[in-house]
């Protein structure tokens, strides 16, 4: 198994970067805060499947049932495929606060190369709008890149699609040198 950022394309400190375990200021002022990403473990399934569960009831897929079986199904992916499939986790102080889901595969109708996809990308709502939560967000995604990048993919794509109007991802996006490609619909 893979431990803490020894993913392949990980440097134990990312160039121009705090280490990924650094200490940084909380929102309350004189606090700690310790951030941290890493891979998903099979001990952590209950905790990401929580907050799965609070980022997809306030989806506009809410009105859906949860499955705990997809979920688990999706879950154990990560850890038995650990070339195709990863699963990263934000901690705040050993607390899940945020979670990646990203899978490679051959484009549908395309051969000579695999496209990485992030399935989820989400930051807890208690923190989502905070610095911390920006800083989650930006290291999961960074965290995903390092993993496309050296799995070779042909490119990483990103699709939004839960229609929480809290969420303005253009910026986040720009700063990685995203390019937009296309929009979600539902009717």
């Amino acid at each position: 198994m893979l431990a803490r950022f020894d993913l392949p394309g990980f440097r134990n400190r990312p160039k121009g970067e705090d280490e990924p375990n650094a200490t940084h200021q909380g929102e309350a002022a004189g606090t700690k805060s310790r951030l941290s990403i890493s891979r998903v473990t099979k001990e952590d399934r209950d905790a990401i499947m929580a907050l799965a569960r609070e980022v997809h009831e306030e989806s506009v897929f809410g009105d859906l049932p949860f499955s705990e079986k997809k979920f688990k199904s999706y879950f154990d992916r990560t850890i038995k495929r650990p070339k195709t499939h990863l699963g990263l986790k934000a901690t705040l102080n050993g607390r899940v606060v945020g979670f990646a889901y990203c899978y490679l595969a051959e484009h549908y109708v395309a051969t000579g190369g695999l496209i990485a996809t992030i399935n989820v990308l989400s930051v807890k709502k208690e923190v989502r709008n905070t610095l911390v939560g920006g800083r989650a967000a930006s290291r999961l995604l960074r965290g995903v890149m390092k993993w496309a990048d050296a799995s070779n993919s042909h490119s990483l794509n990103l699709h939004i699609s839960s229609g929480l109007t809290s969420l303005n991802p253009t910026k986040l996006m720009n700063r990685f040198d995203f390019l937009s490609i296309g929009q979600n619909y539902k009717r």
